[in-house]
């Protein structure tokens, strides 16, 4: 039977007919609800990350009578729409949806589909925007030592949106590149040593800034010093 309207609830009867007419009318049968697609989910709280966001949701009120198979979100990209969207299809919340672009907003629609045609999508109600890694900072000068250097350095002039935890500069020694350099120092300020390195050899040095989402971006490398061999 056809035309019937999702959603509601039917019972049926009978009737058999021959050269004469329509018998009377059966009994009723039991009652059944068409099944129509759900209802939209309540999307919550959505939680930035690297290229990412866990977007959490309660179910939809009523199911439309055939049960929820899964649940889709898509992060749509307001801040570049020619980028498109991700979405990820999970049975349950929360859905982590990765591939995004940081420092874009997003918004992030929920949808239950249940193969009962289109449903009621709820879209998110606020914009959830990835706060980036900090910017470059500026490196100094690099002052060599007895086995060590003095590198300075100034803070970037982004922070991210977040306040910068600590810098991190290694040592690029290019005299003996395969077996020397890579010593690194972490320094909440301009300033650092690095120790360890080799008399001799001649070192340059990089700088990146962190903040809570992660390091920022390899700075310039400083000038390069170098430590004369003092002879017995």
């Amino acid at each position: 039977m056809t035309g019937l309207v999702q959603g509601d609830h039917y019972l049926f009867s009978v009737r058999a007919s021959n050269g004469i007419g329509l018998s009377p009318n059966s009994s009723a049968s039991n009652v059944v609800l068409i099944a129509s697609a759900p209802a939209a989910p309540l999307v919550g709280r959505t939680i930035a990350g690297n290229g990412m966001v866990t977007v959490y949701f309660a179910p939809p009120s009523t199911d439309g009578g055939a049960g929820i198979a899964d649940y889709t979100i898509v992060a749509v990209d307001t801040s570049s729409p020619s980028s498109g969207f991700e979405s990820r299809t999970s049975s349950a919340g929360p859905i982590v949806v990765g591939g995004l672009t940081n420092g874009h907003a997003y918004r992030s629609p929920c949808r239950p589909p249940t193969g009962w045609g289109p449903d009621r999508t709820r879209p998110r109600r606020a914009r959830q925007c990835r706060r980036p890694c900090p910017a470059v900072p500026a490196i100094g000068t690099a002052t060599a030592g007895n086995g060590s250097a003095r590198i300075t350095f100034d803070s970037p002039a982004s922070t991210g949106e977040l306040s910068i935890t600590n810098f991190v500069v290694t040592a690029i020694d290019t005299t003996t590149s395969s077996t020397q350099g890579g010593q690194s120092r972490v320094a909440s300020s301009g300033l650092v040593t690095i120790i360890g390195l080799v008399n001799g050899d001649h070192c340059k040095f990089i700088v990146r800034a962190t903040n809570a989402v992660g390091l920022g971006p390899v700075s310039p490398t400083s000038n390069m010093v170098y430590r004369k061999v003092t002879l017995p």
